[in-house]
């Protein structure tokens, strides 16, 4: 019997709260907190992708793609990541004056994914601007700068990077 009479009392107090008379006041600030409730509501829900793959996800995607950071002077340059469809070496190339030329370069990395390593560079690297090609392997294993060609993006575009080398940390 009692909840009978507590479920009656609800309904009552539903039943009085919308049949009371409500000011324009009263209105006006229920509408603002039901626009801002739908608002919130359609933003979370048209943000949400349950299929949506992350940023690092995407990039193991690519090919052939290359991140070297800016980095301090030193004995070699660290390459944070490489994707590369086929065997390649990452060369170190100046830039400006001699930009042709290989000052550097990796072992053969295999197909796949290279996370941070080392390219040793003899005498160190002076500080300035530097590029970090990836370069096909010809099938031969050894790197040759005539035979080894450019690996490409998914754009076309050389898979290559410019980074500076600063003779101290910057703050």
């Amino acid at each position: 019997m009692r909840t009978r009479e507590a479920h009656a009392g609800g309904v009552r107090m539903i039943y009085d709260l919308f049949n009371r008379k409500l000011n324009p006041r009263d209105i006006l600030m229920l509408a603002t907190v039901f626009c801002a409730l739908a608002a919130v509501m359609w933003l979370f829900a048209s943000s949400y992708d349950p299929g949506a793959e992350s940023p690092l996800s995407s990039l193991r995607r690519l090919r052939n793609v290359i991140i070297v950071q800016d980095q301090v002077v030193g004995s070699g340059v660290v390459v944070s990541y490489v994707a590369n469809s086929q065997p390649s070496f990452v060369v170190i190339k100046p830039e400006g004056a001699g930009a042709g030329k290989a000052l550097a370069f990796s072992r053969l990395l295999p197909e796949g994914e290279a996370h941070d390593f080392s390219v040793p560079v003899e005498g160190g690297l002076p500080a300035g601007f530097y590029f970090a090609a990836l370069m096909r392997d010809d099938g031969n294993g050894a790197f040759d700068p005539a035979r080894d060609l450019p690996a490409r993006d998914a754009r076309g575009a050389a898979a290559i990077t410019r980074f500076l080398v600063t003779a101290a940390p910057s703050r």
